[in-house]
C-alpha cells in the first residue's frame, strides 16, 4: 500500500437475506475510487461463507490486515450495522454510512442516504437519490402503452427482478401471476444467489415449466441497469433497481419481501402490490386485462414526471394509483430523479480526507457512540464529546478557506461591513480593553515583573512603552499573539509595554506587521513544529489567541503547545464564540448552520475551567461579550429603539445570565508539564 494515497475500505452487506444491491454498489464504488487514484478495497469476513462473484482483485488481502492501515474512511454499506460491528470499525477510522438502517445510524461520522429512509429515521448529512449509480440509457419519456388504434401492436415487455437472492421466494409466484395476463411478455431475471439456480434438475424443474407458460428466464447480468429501458414495466421490491427503473422512465410495480420494504415503498410513493407471496400471486389483479390498468399506470407516471418542479435529486418517479382503496397500496405522489451535475457517489467519497480523523480535537476521544450527534449538515457533523464535553465538528472535506489577503478584506468586509485595516481603530480599542483585563490580573496575582507602562491603576491610560533592557534592568514581559492578522492587538500591546511577536498563516498580514508596524512576526500555523522552532527560546509571559482557538483542528496539542512556550505563571488569553449564548442556546440549528466551516470546536463558559485545568491552566477570569438583546426569542423582535427600555432590560438579562454570543478567557499557567 502506497503511503501518500487516500485509503478507503468498503464493507458491503453480503450475508444471506441482505440481497445483492449492497454488494453491487460497493463493487462499483471500489472500482471507481481506484480509477480516481485512491487505494480502495472491498472487505468481507471469511466467516460470511458467501461466494462473491466479481470481487477478484478487489478484496482486501488477508495478509494486509484491516487494523494496521490508517484508513481515510471506512464506508459501511451494511443495511443494518450491529452495535458490535460499529464499535469495531469506529476504532479503525472515520465511518461513513450508506443507506444505514441499523441502531447505530445516529452515531456515524457522516451519513449518506441514496434511498429515502422510512419516516422517523434520524436525518442524514446528504439525502440524494442522484448519488445512486443511475443508468445512462433512458427512455425519452414515460410513454403511453401502444394501442392498435395508434398503428402500434405488440406485447408489453415486463421484467421481474427481485434481488440477488430473493430470500422470500417471490420470483416464481410473480411470474406465474403475470403470465396469466394477456398481452404481456414476461421475463424473469434470477439473481446470482437465487436458490432456484442450485435446484436439482434445474432445467427440468424450473426452466421448462416456466418457459412452457411463455416466461423467459434470464441469468444474472452485471449491467442490468443499462438494459432497463428495453422494457415497458419493471416488477421489483424497494431498493436500487426501483430507483434505477424510475430514472430510466419506466413504470415500477413493487412487491415487498418484508414489512420493512413495504414501509419504505409506501413512504416513498411507489405503487406496491403488497407484502409477501400472497401479494406476488395476485400481481395480475393490478394489471388485469392489459388495457385500462396499464394505460393508467403509464399515464400517471407521465403526469408525475411532469409535476411541479422540486429540488434536483430529491425524489424518484414511479407510477401511483389514481385512487387507492387498499391501505397496503396507498401512496403519495413522487417526482422524477433529476441527477445533479456535481458529485457522483464515488467522486463524493473520493473527495473525503477527514483531516481531524473524526476525533475530538480536545481529548482525541474516538468513542462515537458515547459522543452525541447534535446536528448533521450536508458538509459536516457536530458532536458533543462523551469524554470531555467539548462540542466539535467532523468534516469529511477540508474547509474551503484560505487564510490569505482575501480573508481579511473581501471576507472580513462581508461580515463586518469594512475591511480589517478599515476596522483597525476599533480593533485597537478592543485590544485596549483586553489589555486592561490582563493588567488587572497581572497586578492582582503578581504573575510576572510589571513594566512601568502597566504600573498604573486598572482602566488608566498606559505610560509610554519602556525600552527593553538587559543585565540588571527590568525585564520587559514578552507577548505572543497567535493569529495576529494585521497586528491591531500587537500594536496596542507594544504601547502598553510588552515585547511583542506575532504568528499568522497569511503572508500579506505578516508582511504588514513586520514592515509597517515594525513588530517581529512569522508566517506559520501554530503549533506546528516548524512554527514553534522559530520562536524565542526564553518563552513568553502572555500568549493570546483572539478568535483563533476555534480554528485549530488539534485543540489539545495547541493548548499543550501554548503551555510549553509560556513562562511559569504566564497568562493565556483567548476569545471565541459561545455555544451557550443566546443564539446557541435558543436557536442551536441556525447557530450551527451559520458557524464558519473552519471552526472545529465550540466553547461554552461553563465548561472552560475544566478544559483548561486538564492542560495545566487555572482559570483567572471569563468576560462574556457579544450581547444581542434583539436575538432573544419572543421579546427580541419587539425592540423598537436600539437603546430603549426593552433593549436595556434584555441587555441586562444577557449580562446577568452570561448569554453573550462570544466570550474571553484569561487563565494562568500553573503546571510545568501539562496533562495530555
Amino acid at each position: 500500500m502506497r503511503g501518500g494515497e487516500k485509503k478507503f475500505l468498503i464493507v458491503p452487506a453480503v450475508e444471506p437475506g441482505r440481497g445483492g444491491g449492497h454488494l453491487v454498489r460497493s463493487l462499483r464504488l471500489v472500482q471507481e475510487l481506484r480509477s480516481q487514484g485512491a487505494e480502495a478495497y472491498l472487505f468481507s469476513r471469511p466467516s460470511a461463507g458467501v461466494n462473491l462473484p466479481g470481487t477478484e482483485g478487489l478484496l482486501l488481502p488477508p495478509e494486509m490486515g484491516e487494523q494496521s492501515i490508517p484508513w481515510t474512511a471506512i464506508v459501511l454499506d451494511r443495511f443494518q450495522t450491529s452495535p458490535e460491528e460499529f464499535h469495531r470499525w469506529s476504532a479503525l477510522g472515520p465511518l461513513v454510512g450508506i443507506d444505514e438502517g441499523g441502531p447505530e445510524r445516529g452515531a456515524f461520522d457522516f451519513l449518506i442516504d441514496c434511498l429515502p429512509p422510512p419516516p422517523g429515521f434520524s436525518p442524514a448529512n446528504l439525502a440524494d437519490p442522484a448519488l445512486l449509480f443511475l443508468p445512462k440509457n433512458r427512455r425519452p419519456h414515460f410513454m403511453r402503452i401502444p394501442q392498435p388504434s395508434d398503428g402500434e401492436t405488440g406485447p408489453l415487455r415486463v421484467l421481474i427482478t427481485l434481488g440477488s437472492e430473493d430470500a422470500q421466494a417471490l420470483s416464481v409466484p410473480s411470474a406465474l401471476s403475470l403470465a396469466r395476463v394477456k398481452g404481456l411478455e414476461v421475463s424473469l431475471l434470477l439473481g446470482p444467489r437465487n436458490p432456484l439456480l442450485t435446484t436439482e434438475d434445474y432445467e427440468d424443474r424450473v426452466v421448462k415449466p416456466l418457459t412452457a407458460l411463455g416466461i423467459r428466464i434470464l441469468l444474472p447480468q452485471n449491467d442490468l441497469a443499462e438494459h432497463l429501458a428495453e422494457y415497458d414495466l419493471v416488477v421489483t421490491h424497494f431498493g436500487l433497481t426501483a430507483f434505477e427503473a424510475a430514472h430510466a422512465r419506466l413504470p415500477v410495480l413493487l412487491v415487498s419481501p418484508t414489512a420493512y420494504h413495504q414501509r419504505l415503498a409506501l413512504s416513498r410513493g411507489f405503487y406496491s402490490a403488497g407484502l409477501g407471496r400472497r401479494a406476488a400471486a395476485r400481481l395480475n389483479a393490478h394489471l388485469g386485462g392489459f388495457s385500462l390498468d396499464l394505460q393508467r399506470l403509464a399515464r400517471i407516471a407521465e403526469k408525475t414526471a411532469a409535476a411541479a418542479p422540486v429540488p434536483a435529486a430529491t425524489a424518484a418517479s414511479a407510477p401511483v394509483p389514481e385512487t387507492a382503496s387498499d391501505p397496503e397500496t396507498e401512496t403519495a405522489p413522487v417526482t422524477e430523479i433529476a441527477p445533479e451535475t456535481g458529485d457522483t457517489l464515488s467522486s463524493l467519497i473520493g473527495s473525503f480526507d477527514f483531516v481531524s480523523r473524526a476525533r475530538c480535537p480536545l481529548c482525541a476521544d474516538r468513542n462515537a457512540t458515547a459522543s452525541s450527534v447534535l446536528r448533521r449538515l450536508n458538509d459536516r457533523t457536530y458532536r458533543r464529546c462523551g469524554a470531555c464535553g467539548m462540542v466539535y465538528m467532523v468534516r469529511p472535506k477540508s474547509p474551503p478557506i484560505q487564510y490569505e489577503e482575501r480573508y481579511f478584506f473581501e471576507d472580513y468586509k462581508k461580515q463586518y461591513g469594512k475591511t480589517y485595516l478599515e476596522d483597525f481603530p476599533n480593533l485597537r480599542r478592543m485590544a485596549r480593553r483586553r489589555l486592561g483585563v490582563i493588567q488587572g490580573i497581572v497586578q492582582k496575582n503578581g504573575l510576572f515583573p510589571v513594566p512601568p507602562a502597566l504600573q498604573v491603576p486598572p482602566g488608566s491610560a498606559p505610560k509610554p512603552s519602556p525600552t527593553p533592557v538587559s543585565g540588571g534592568g527590568q525585564r520587559v514581559p514578552g507577548l505572543l499573539d497567535i493569529g495576529c492578522a494585521y497586528g491591531a492587538f500587537l500594536a496596542e500591546a507594544r504601547d502598553w509595554g510588552f515585547d511583542c511577536r506575532g504568528i499568522d498563516p497569511a503572508e500579506d498580514a505578516v508582511s504588514y506587521v513586520v514592515k509597517e508596524l515594525r513588530i517581529p512576526a512569522q508566517r506559520g500555523f501554530f503549533p506546528s513544529p516548524d512554527t514553534v522552532r522559530d520562536l524565542p527560546s526564553q518563552g513568553f509571559d502572555v500568549v493570546s489567541l483572539w478568535y483563533v482557538i476555534e480554528h485549530l483542528s488539534d485543540l489539545g496539542e495547541a493548548l499543550q503547545g501554548a503551555s510549553k512556550i509560556l513562562r511559569p505563571r504566564g497568562l493565556l488569553a483567548l476569545a471565541t464564540p459561545s455555544f451557550s449564548g443566546i443564539s446557541g442556546r435558543f436557536r442551536p440549528a441556525a447557530f450551527l448552520r451559520s458557524s464558519p466551516p473552519d471552526h472545529w470546536t465550540l466553547w461554552e463558559p461553563g465548561r472552560t475551567k475544566k478544559i483548561l485545568r486538564r492542560y495545566g491552566f487555572a482559570l483567572a477570569k471569563i468576560v462574556v461579550t457579544g450581547h444581542h438583546p434583539e436575538r432573544f426569542p419572543l421579546l427580541g423582535p419587539l425592540i423598537k429603539e436600539p437603546r430603549g427600555p426593552l433593549y436595556g432590560i434584555l441587555y441586562g438579562l444577557s449580562r446577568l445570565f452570561r448569554l453573550g454570543d462570544t466570550f474571553e478567557v484569561y487563565a494562568v499557567k500553573m503546571n510545568e508539564v501539562p496533562h495530555g
